[in-house]
């Protein structure tokens, strides 16, 4: 048994993830952090979470231990130089996410696999939840409140995404921008959204049992200068008997003019990057292929498979869908929810 919990460092120099064995933690970029954070090791219960619910029965569990605390058939986590790996299991239902932060963005990778090992279909809700900070974290300990009176959200329909910035407070200061963006491929209507941490969680709750995963609750599509704000956007998922489904949760942050009329063309390329890298990761996962054998058979494709694997979203994937599909099935692109993109 360990007496200290297990703990991931990923940075690239300028964004950094600390991630904890289980599945806590926090996301800074320079001196900010993106996500809330507050140091407790007996309680260790901050950080960005995902919830998944079985709508066939109304079965909820997170990815991690934290926030659910929930029991599984099977647990484990694995940390490497690279990124860190969680995995459960919940009956015929398998749970699998990947974090690792990009080495040329500022920007965090989170991917994440539902596969059913049953014999029936199943029909899912993933479900994510932060607490938006973007402040300096020895300002956001002092005077909480205070500081969350600066934020605002917005919600770009083409790219499903939801922004939030800093407003600046004096003519000096550039307005920071976080993003939380949706490349599933519904309408935007059918993607369900929240920025108000009081009607996520409800009254006297916590991500432990938050209200708006009760059953027959949806999310609000709130946004604007809510005074607790947060992120969390769900998708739906429809699994067959044997089948998996894949949700790829990309962070970033900037500073400067990240408005919703520039993260239109911004959004349409990260979307087409986690639908690439989706398709691939399918690939790997197949039994008949192997990594040093496609590495020894394409040596001029191993950088871009490198890439692939730490998450570069903006590469061109055709020169590797057409070499991995010697080796493995190579699926084609989703019909229903597709990668949930959360970017900071």
């Amino acid at each position: 048994m360990r007496s200290q919990p297990a703990v991931a460092l990923l940075s690239n120099g300028s964004y950094t993830a600390m991630i904890t064995a289980a599945c806590t933690g926090y996301s800074t970029w320079r001196d900010l952090d993106i996500t809330r954070w507050r140091e407790d090791a007996t309680r260790d219960c901050w950080g960005q979470f995902y919830y998944v619910r079985d709508l066939s029965d109304e079965s909820l569990w997170s990815i991690g231990v934290q926030p659910m605390l929930k029991t599984s058939d099977e647990c484990a986590f694995e940390f490497h130089p690279d990124r860190a790996e969680f995995r459960r299991s919940d009956g015929d239902v398998e749970t699998l996410c990947a974090v690792c932060v990009v080495p040329d963005a500022d920007a965090e990778v989170r991917a994440v696999t539902l596969v059913n090992h049953g014999r029936r279909a199943r029909e899912f809700e993933l479900t994510s939840y932060a607490e938006v900070c973007l402040t300096d974290r020895k300002a956001d300990q002092a005077h909480p409140a205070f500081a969350k009176l600066f934020l605002e959200t917005e919600f770009v329909p083409r790219c499903g995404a939801l922004l939030a910035r800093r407003r600046p407070r004096s003519a000096k200061e550039h307005p920071v921008w976080a993003i939380h963006a949706s490349a599933a491929s519904v309408s935007a209507t059918e993607i369900e959204y929240e920025t108000d941490r009081m009607r996520f969680l409800g009254r006297g709750r916590t991500p432990a049992n938050p209200a708006a995963l009760d059953s027959g609750s949806r999310l609000s599509r709130t946004t604007g200068p809510v005074l607790d704000p947060v992120f969390s956007s769900g998708v739906f998922i429809a699994l067959c008997s044997g089948e998996r489904a894949a949700d790829a949760v990309d962070q970033a942050l900037t500073d400067g003019d990240y408005s919703a009329a520039r993260f239109q063309s911004y959004g349409a390329d990260m979307c087409r990057g986690i639908e690439g890298m989706r398709r691939l990761v399918y690939a790997f996962y197949d039994h008949a292929f192997s990594f040093r054998t496609f590495v020894n058979t394409y040596p001029n494709l191993a950088g871009d498979l490198t890439d692939c694997l730490i998450g570069n979203l903006f590469i061109d994937f055709d020169p590797l869908f057409n070499a991995v599909a010697e080796f493995a099935r190579v699926p084609a692109p989703l019909s229903h929810g597709l990668p949930l993109v959360a970017a900071r």
